[in-house]
């Protein structure tokens, strides 16, 4: 079936912030062909939003996997097997055309992108995932985790999308992974492109700091105490005193990421060339 003639039925969640819902929604109309239907999870949403969705949940206390999977459920109950189903994060939007992507399913029952760069990450990630709601059903799609992998430092992790991975490779299944294609880094995690299709802030609804950046520190200054707490073993040595300077550090780098962070929504909010701006693709792509 050609791809102009299947409804393309997107899940997305929404929490705490309006931000984000004009962008995404302009987003998936310009670069989606076909039919499109919009499902959501909205909490602490103004309710005037909610006209802009065809199907939305409120329901308060779900973790993220839970919401995406009930978003999943819904939709493979009134979909045709044909029809695809696209998750995306509420702070993701495409950047570019998605029947590249779409296409893709001919050859892999599954495309999604993959963040390698957060220490090692394997698992397809649901900032994007494309597929059939036929496969979806086949599977058994579950968003949680506990399928483990192992990390950069060898150590067994899990997390959302842990179980899918786990499916998808009991099955042998040969999936898409849509690697960060950034040509510019902004930090090592957040605001990536993905595939060079799909935009992912990163940073929209959650703690401003990640693994990465306590792991690794997030500029010259927090990279040094960080070399030094490892260095004097501070951690064995003098814990109370490297737990109060920990936090500080955390602290400081959660006001470093929420200022860039601020400075590039900004710039999406008033440039659709966004991602030529700030060099994170070569040449023009219209985000909105």
């Amino acid at each position: 079936m050609a791809v102009m003639d299947r409804t393309a039925y997107f899940a997305t969640v929404h929490w705490r912030s309006e931000d984000w819902i004009d962008l995404q929604l302009a987003a998936i109309r310009r670069h989606c062909p076909g039919q499109v239907r919009l499902h959501a999870f909205l909490n602490h949403v103004a309710q005037r939003f909610h006209s802009l969705f065809d199907c939305v949940h409120t329901e308060e206390g779900l973790p993220h996997p839970d919401k995406l999977n009930l978003l999943a459920e819904e939709i493979c109950a009134q979909a045709a097997d044909d029809d695809i189903l696209v998750f995306i994060d509420g702070d993701a939007f495409p950047v570019a055309d998605l029947s590249d992507a779409f296409t893709a399913l001919e050859q892999h029952p599954l495309v999604a992108a993959r963040r390698y760069e957060n220490n090692g990450d394997l698992q397809p990630h649901p900032c994007f995932c494309v597929t059939t709601v036929g496969f979806w059903k086949a599977i058994g799609g579950d968003w949680r985790g506990g399928g483990y992998w192992k990390n950069l430092q060898g150590q067994p992790v899990t997390d959302v999308g842990g179980r899918l991975l786990n499916s998808l490779e009991e099955r042998g299944v040969d999936w898409l992974a849509l690697d960060r294609s950034n040509a510019r880094d902004l930090h090592p995690l957040w605001f990536g492109v993905y595939g060079g299709l799909v935009y992912h802030h990163g940073a929209g609804f959650r703690d401003k700091l990640c693994r990465l950046d306590a792991l690794n520190g997030v500029d010259a200054l927090s990279r040094s105490i960080i070399g030094l707490q490892r260095r004097f073993k501070l951690q064995r040595r003098l814990p109370r005193f490297n737990g109060w300077l920990t936090r500080q550090v955390h602290n400081y780098m959660r006001r470093q990421n929420h200022r860039l962070a601020e400075r590039v929504y900004a710039s999406i909010l008033e440039d659709p060339e966004f991602c030529r701006r700030w060099g994170f693709v070569e040449g023009g792509v219209a985000a909105t």
